[in-house]
């Protein structure tokens, strides 16, 4: 319509155009039309290179009036000479889309869907190359809604037309994906950019230079999407083909060049990222345009900045700057701009770092360009925002410092300070309270924009991808906003973004159990239940071959792509984060006015001055909400001095030996760091809801002792504790319906040596390798943990006459029957070994051999000498694998990679539908130790059987002798059982009756230390009360 409009401005204000109106009009026949036809294309022309330069103005003609004419002259055109001129028009802007000039471009293009609109069908092949085209000019300038209308518009007419595998479906399938990329609808974009790849693949061969594009793409949204080592693999697919088609000196292999530089940067790899990085410039300063040198440039100052170089970064930014500035693209190219501000952005935090006041003029150069390119409502322009204001609430006080760490002498350092500090001190004066609130507003709008993005992206990603996400999208600008957002700002504000971060990895996995009600669902489950286990048996051979290790391999791909195919059609019901997204009111309404519930998180407290140097200060904080009333945040300092004590606490309990900290023992310097500071927050509190993070998971809070007038005090005699891995998980109780599971399976007696026994054929996966054995020791029998099993059984059937009782011992106690009969069960108590192998330790109590990255089996005879970084992820590895129980055969020489091995491994137990579960217990020794994921819990069996649908674990820190467990595991279950009362209350009085036995010098029968602080302190509840 505006082109409408325009034409018949410039159609009414020229006479001579009048005339030739007239005269086109007033002659014959098909001659006449020709010139017709002729003539308006040449006034449209014309009429168009003139609007471009605002020539014509409005005449104050009608709308109306407007159509009329314009429909009334288009049916004087026979329909063959307006497809003639329609042709032409989308021939024109075609060329004009090539040559950058996208506004001109646009207009010829809607021009041309109107033409077509009028006198062809809707869904005509025609229309598709004008609208696949102008979708890709409106995603340059932003408009990302209208873009996505006519790109779908345009794929849906070809696969009409040529089929859903043609070529040029391809195309369209690429674009789409990278409209909702954009928006962060990764879901949906992979599987349109895997669709678009391998329709390439099947059309022209999996080393066409096409597909080189469609690898590149997919490797960008997998970067995305943090999985940067599945993304190095397609990038490095990518530059070998390009290199081969097109030769070592080409720009496309330049650009694959710079793409893979940019991955190997986000993982840290500096140093080969470089290489790569100025391998490609060398490319584009002999055929490059200024763009690409200068995008070349900004990653390689990023590299830089890296290493602390500063003024070497600056060079960099500043050189690149030079060549955008001076440009002749810079006025056409919407990625120009957006570059320059990008370069801005990284000088103003360099000049900031020299305690240089021009930072701010950087920074709002900076958004002013963004602000006027991109809407209003685009994602960068609030990172942005928060980003400037970050800095702008922090003082100068150590930039003379700064300046020295980052490579400037003290002498420049001062006079940059002493130059600026009038002016930055009048411009701190004017920036008032109201500011204040305006630039926490802006933090606290990025903030939730950031984990807004995260729950959408979050289904979308396997579970391999997820911690790579969090690592490299979440965690560091959280730390930035977590030192930013601090009181008086209303903190529960903060926590309701919070929230939606902690345990998001175990909630998005269980959020596709909980799916399988519907058969569709439950059949796809099963597939990657399967897939799983495949993966899992391939993945812990010891010492595998070349075979092997391709046949693990391919089992990861087989689980992804079952992960894939079950999220695409389960996604409806992967709801829980958003259901209760933000939720604070309905959070404190599940807390009875006993209840307190307290999350605490370790974060890397930022000051922006210090972040071009990465300095910062890891601290941890507690937010403690109650029933009623806002969210309290407290400070509890530094992480060395917790992290160091809650080691020692640990190592105390273990040996039963005090360690002394300062002239007190670890447990009382543990409560003096995390727990006294909270105490005013607490004092009419019975119950407590504890959300620990990082090496506070392996802490028994129930332990912690406090002094009251000469007496210690264990914080169990004080307070109920039940542990969680997010604030939902009370939510998701709370709204959950009972389920109907009934019955109890008990497993002890296990035969480690017998070969396994089952009711039918056990299906693996062949192979004609042998593997060796498993290693010289042995996993050896535990007598007391059959008698232990065979007592509860007992006990259970006592109480509980009509209901199902499985006992598993001797052969039967396998990893298959397990599987099969564990499902719809309501408890199940396992008494056998359990296992934790650190991804970070060597050799310790191991059983194949030295430095192997998936070692799983090692002497389970030992106590493991556990040291501060021994709970730390790796990234590549899967922590699933270093954790699990054992079962009947595990002795056993295995031969493939078989289901039935007797090693079940957490990555096994998530596998299990064990929906409605009221009660897992792992007696075994350091069932509760997994690889610590910052911000989500422990990654291990605890999260796996979260993952696999168990409401409630009952779980082990450290390994207790025989007697022990089984009167403390008798104890507990009477309590269950026969008196019927909750889980968390038979735990606590069992506790207290512990406590009360050993005050007292009580023992066991045979004199045996049962009532020890080692023995009751090792089980935690988790889960539901």
């Amino acid at each position: 319509m505006e082109i409408k409009k325009k034409i018949l401005f410039s159609a009414r204000n020229s006479q001579k155009r009048k005339e030739q109106k007239k005269f086109l009009f007033l002659q014959n026949a098909q001659y006449k039309k020709f010139f017709f036809v002729a003539g308006l294309f040449l006034v449209f022309c014309i009429l168009f290179f003139a609007l471009q330069e605002g020539n014509i103005e409005n005449t104050g003609v009608e709308k109306e009036d407007e159509e009329n004419f314009f429909e009334q002259e288009l049916e004087n055109l026979s329909t063959e000479n307006a497809l003639n001129l329609a042709k032409k028009i989308q021939e024109k802007g075609i060329q004009l889309y090539k040559t950058e000039e996208y506004d001109k471009s646009e207009r010829f293009l809607k021009f041309n869907i109107f033409l077509y609109s009028k006198y062809l069908p809707a869904d005509h092949i025609d229309l598709a190359v004008s609208l696949y085209t102008l979708a890709n000019i409106l995603e340059i300038k932003g408009d990302y809604a209208n873009a996505e209308s006519f790109s779908r518009r345009a794929l849906e007419i070809r696969e009409k037309h040529l089929g859903k595998d043609h070529i040029d479906v391809a195309n369209s399938l690429d674009h789409l994906a990278g409209s909702w990329g954009s928006k962060g609808n990764y879901e949906e974009c992979e599987i349109l950019l895997r669709r678009a790849l391998e329709i390439r693949e099947k059309h022209l061969g999996k080393d066409h230079i096409d597909v080189a594009t469609s690898l590149d793409h997919l490797s960008a949204l997998l970067g995305a999407k943090g999985d940067r080592i599945a993304a190095e693999t397609l990038c490095r697919k990518s530059l070998e083909i390009r290199e081969k088609h097109l030769g070592k000196d080409h720009i496309d292999v330049a650009t694959s060049l710079d793409h893979l530089a940019y991955l190997l940067e986000a993982k840290g790899d500096h140093i080969a990222a470089e290489v790569f990085c100025r391998k490609a410039r060398k490319i584009w300063q002999k055929n490059g345009s200024n763009l690409d040198i200068a995008k070349n440039l900004y990653i390689l100052g990023s590299l830089v900045l890296r290493k602390k170089d500063a003024l070497g970064a600056e060079i960099y930014f500043n050189k690149a700057l030079d060549l955008l500035e001076n440009s002749s693209e810079k006025k056409q190219l919407r990625e120009n701009q957006l570059l320059i501000a990008d370069i801005f952005l990284r000088l103003g935090s360099i000049k900031f770092s020299y305690g240089e006041n021009s930072y701010d003029y950087l920074f709002n150069r900076a958004l002013e360009i963004k602000q006027k390119i991109l809407p209003k409502d685009h994602p960068d322009i609030k990172t942005t925002l928060s980003w400037i204001d970050f800095y702008r609430n922090i003082d100068t006080n150590a930039s003379v410092d700064l300046g020295l760490l980052m490579g400037k002498s003290i002498k420049k350092a001062h006079e940059a300070k002493n130059t600026d500090q009038k002016k930055y001190n009048l411009t701190k004066n004017i920036r008032n309270k109201k500011d204040k609130e305006a630039q926490n507003l802006n933090l606290l709008s990025s903030f939730t924009e950031m984990i807004h993005r995260m729950c959408l992206v979050f289904p979308s990603l396997t579970e391999r991808q997820q911690e790579s996400y969090l690592q490299a999208h979440i965690r560091f600008r959280l730390g930035i906003f977590l030192s930013g957002l601090l009181s008086p700002l209303d903190q529960k504000q903060v926590y309701s973004n919070l929230m939606l971060y902690r345990g998001i990895s175990s909630r998005t996995l269980r959020d596709r159990v909980l799916a399988t009600e519907t058969p569709q669902i439950a059949q796809l489950y099963e597939q990657l239940s399967k897939a799983r286990r495949e993966y899992a048996a391939a993945s812990i051979l010891p010492n595998p071959t070349q075979e092997q290790k391709k046949i693990a391999q391919e089992a990861l791909e087989q689980k992804e792509k079952a992960e894939r195919e079950l999220r695409q059609i389960s996604r409806g019901f992967s709801q829980n984060q958003k259901n209760f997204a933000s939720d604070i009111q309905g959070l404190q309404n599940t807390l009875g006015q006993e209840d307190v519930l307290v999350d605490f998180l370790f974060y890397n407290h930022t000051e922006p001055r210090r972040i071009v140097g990465l300095y910062n200060k890891e601290r941890l904080i507690a937010f403690i909400i109650k029933p009623k009333g806002t969210v309290v945040r407290v400070d509890l300092g530094e992480a060395l001095p917790v992290r160091q004590a809650a080691e020692s606490f640990r190592q105390e309990l273990i040996s039963g030996k005090n360690i002394l900290i300062d002239g007190e023992t670890s447990g009382e310097a543990l409560y003096r760091l995390v727990w006294k500071p909270l105490q005013k927050h607490l004092r009419d509190k019975t119950r407590a809801y504890i959300i620990p993070d990082d090496i506070l998971c392996f802490i028994p809070f129930e332990a912690l002792i406090r002094k009251n007038q000469n007496r210690s005090m264990f914080l169990a005699e004080r307070i109920e504790i039940l542990y969680l891995s997010s604030p939902l998980d009370l939510l998701e109780y709370s709204s959950e319906s009972p389920q109907s599971n009934e019955g109890f399976l008990c497993l002890g007696g296990v035969s480690y040596s017998g070969k396994p026994k089952v009711s039918h054929q056990i299906a693996s996966r062949s192979s004609s390798l042998d593997s060796p054995e498993k290693g010289e020791s042995f996993w050896g029998d535990l007598p007391g943990a059959e008698w232990e099993a065979k007592n509860l059984a007992k006990i259970y059937k006592k109480t509980h006459p009509q209901n199902p009782l499985i006992y598993l011992s001797k052969q039967e106690a396998c990893e298959e029957n397990l599987i099969r009969k564990a499902p719809g069960i309501k408890y199940c108590h396992l008494a056998t070994h359990g296992f934790f192998k650190s991804i970070l330790q060597e050799e310790q109590n191991t059983r194949s051999k030295k430095n192997r990255d998936i070692d799983m089996l090692f002497n389970p005879e030992e106590e493991s000498q556990l040291t501060l970084n021994f709970f730390k992820s790796k990234d590549g590895i899967n922590p699933y694998l270093y954790s699990g129980i054992v079962l009947a055969g595990a002795n056993l020489k295995q031969n493939s990679a078989n289901f039935n091995d007797g090693i079940l491994t957490a990555e096994e137990l998530a596998a299990i539908n064990l929906r409605g579960m009221s009660l897992l217990t792992l007696s075994a020794c350091e069932t509760g130790i997994g690889v610590g994921i910052s911000g989500q819990g422990i990654s291990g069996l605890r999260m796996a059987a979260q993952v696999a649908g168990v409401r409630s674990m009952l779980i082990s820190l450290w390994k207790v002798d025989d007697v022990g467990t089984q009167a403390f595991m008798e104890a507990f279950y009477k309590r269950l059982w026969h008196h019927k009362k909750g889980k968390l209350q038979s735990l606590r009085e069992t506790r207290l009756e512990w406590i009360k036995k050993n005050r007292l010098g009580m023992r066991g029968a045979k004199g045996e230390d049962i009532y020890s602080l080692r023995v009751w302190a090792a089980f935690i509840l988790s889960g539901e009360k």
